[in-house]
This record gives structure tokens, C-alpha cells and sequence, in this order.
């Protein structure tokens, strides 16, 4: 049953560290993500123990979605419906909410978060559609590591994908995405998210952010609008994703993966360079060291034909 929720405002002693038991969480903010959210949620699902979604100022069928995979998985799904209505990313008056604001996208991710009941989470966006040995690989790190990261954070990164004429490829010009802003951390008091003019913030600066690998492939540039709809560029023409969206227009090229990874291939193999670096640049460096060899064999269409039958089967 979905819970709605309104007025909420964030406290970081209701992420309620102490009850957490051992376990892999995902929370999911979603508005308008009717494409991809049941392929996300469900190629993730066999390896966390929960995904929490919650969604907001929806016009299409993704409440419907939510509920239903609710249904199907009672005990491992939850679904909540976050009233207030929240700025949109690249909206310039968010740095200058307080972060408890309800309408704040700070405050609707910390809620998003809070609603989480396990030790390690991730922020799980409703167009990443799992690769899924990957992501079983990185489960059993976890697992063995007893699902305590300490002041460890584990980065993972993905593949954008675009539609071009009949071939389904990489993005040519932009072909990855997740650079320390999606991975795997231990829930504290210290881990929170806080407004900024730009996006969203995650509290880092207690944790090593370490580059782990590919475990997705991105959806965004293959929904309606090529994934720009939810950022009312209407209204805010001056928006940093209304230049990412002029910036897309005017190049969307597709590549095959084989043909991106050749990029890579004479990239030197020091990845430890990488603790030396700001922590982006690291991500970016250690990614780029290992990537002609790390994701060699990655199947685009067999990974979405998976996602596909994950929901099927769910």
C-alpha cells in the first residue's frame, strides 16, 4: 500500500542509524519514469534486499507501476508518494532553501533515504537498468564485507544509451555517466543530502569515494524528450540541463560499444594514480584505466532484453 507523505521535513536522526540491520538498500526518486522504472527496479531487485521508491508530481503511469511491483514483491518493495511539490534540478532558487524545506530536493531525497531500513545504500535512478553480473559481483563484495562499508564509498558507473535510425548505441559524445555521484555507502548521520543551485548534494568529504565498475546502462536519452522533460526548461531557460539538452541536439552520434571501448584501449594502466587526484578526477582516471578491459563483453541489447523479461518474470 502506498504511503503519501507531506510536510515532511528532514532530521538527520531520522535516518535512525542505530536499528539499521545488515542488508542492501536502494531508494528510488522518481517523477514521470513510467519507460524504464519497472525494468530498473526489477533487474536490480534479486541483489538488495530492498528498493524503496518514491515519486512525485507524476502525470503518467508510474504510480500505477510502483504499486504493482509493490504487489508483486511486498516484502522487498515499498512505495511512497511525496506530495509536496519539488523543484526541479537546475532551479537556482534550490541554494537558497533551507535543506528541511519540503519542496527542496535535498529534503525529498533525505527522505528518500530515510525510508530505508538497511545498512548500505544507493541512490537508484528509474532509467539504470542493471547489467546484472555486475551487479551480482558487487553484491558479493558487500556481503562479504558484511554490508559495513565504514568510510568507504563504492562508485559505479554506466553506459548512456541513444537510438539512432535502426542502431541502438553509445552515445558518442557523452558515453558515460556516474563519476562519485552513484556507488554504495554506509548509512550515518554524516550521509545526507543538501541543496545547491546546480543539483543536489551527497555529503562525501568523510568518505573515500573509490571507482568499482560498470553495472548499468543509462535510459535517459531513450525516454520522451530524451529524458529533459522533468526540468520545466520552460520556465528555466538559463538551466544548466537546458544547455545539456542543446548540447545533446547538437550532437547525438551513436557508436557502438567495441568502438567506444577502442578509445580506451592505449589509456596507461595506472590506476593507482587515481589517490592522488580530487576525487572526481580519480573516478574519472581510474574508470578510464580500466574500461577497455573491464567492459569488454557487455551485451546492450542483451542487457535490455533481460531488464525486459526481469519484469515478466517479476
Amino acid at each position: 500500500m502506498t504511503q503519501s507523505v507531506t510536510q515532511y521535513r528532514f532530521k538527520t536522526a531520522d535516518l535512525q542509524v542505530q536499528r539499521r540491520t545488515p542488508g542492501i538498500s536502494a531508494f528510488v526518486r522518481v517523477r514521470n519514469g513510467e519507460t524504464f522504472l519497472a525494468e530498473a527496479v526489477c533487474s536490480h531487485l534479486p541483489f538488495f534486499d530492498e528498493i524503496v521508491i518514491v515519486y512525485n508530481q507524476c502525470t503518467d503511469s508510474t504510480p500505477a507501476i510502483a504499486q504493482q511491483l509493490q504487489a508483486r514483491h511486498p516484502g522487498k518493495i515499498r512505495v511512497f508518494h511525496y506530495v509536496d511539490q519539488v523543484l526541479p534540478l537546475g532551479d537556482p532558487a534550490n541554494a537558497n532553501l533551507p535543506m528541511d524545506a519540503p519542496d527542496s530536493m535535498a529534503n525529498y531525497s533525505n527522505f528518500a533515504l530515510a525510508c530505508t531500513k538497511f545498512t548500505v545504500a544507493t541512490k537508484l535512478d528509474d532509467d539504470h537498468i542493471a547489467i546484472p553480473d555486475r551487479v551480482a559481483k558487487l553484491e558479493t563484495l558487500l556481503r562479504q564485507r558484511g554490508c559495513r562499508l565504514g568510510q568507504d564509498m563504492l562508485c559505479v558507473s554506466g553506459f548512456n544509451l541513444f537510438q539512432d535510425a535502426d542502431r541502438l548505441g553509445v552515445l558518442a559524445a557523452a558515453p558515460l555517466v556516474g563519476d562519485g555521484d552513484h556507488g554504495y555507502f554506509e548509512v550515518s548521520e554524516r550521509t545526507y543530502f543538501r541543496n545547491s543551485a546546480r543539483h543536489e548534494v551527497f555529503t562525501h568529504w568523510h568518505l573515500s569515494r573509490r571507482y568499482v565498475d560498470i553495472t548499468y546502462l543509462h535510459g535517459k536519452y531513450l525516454k520522451p524528450e530524451h529524458g529533459f522533460g522533468n526540468y520545466d526548461l520552460s520556465r528555466l531557460p538559463d538551466s544548466r540541463f537546458a544547455r545539456k539538452r542543446a548540447q545533446f541536439e547538437q550532437d547525438h552520434r551513436v557508436e557502438p560499444l567495441k568502438r567506444v571501448l577502442q578509445r580506451y584501449e592505449k589509456w596507461p594502466r595506472w590506476p593507482g594514480l587515481a589517490r592522488f587526484m580530487p576525487s572526481k578526477w580519480g573516478i574519472r582516471w581510474a574508470r578510464a584505466c580500466t574500461l577497455a578491459e573491464d567492459a569488454q563483453g557487455i551485451d546492450l541489447e542483451g542487457v535490455l532484453d533481460a531488464a525486459r523479461r526481469s519484469t515478466l518474470a517479476a
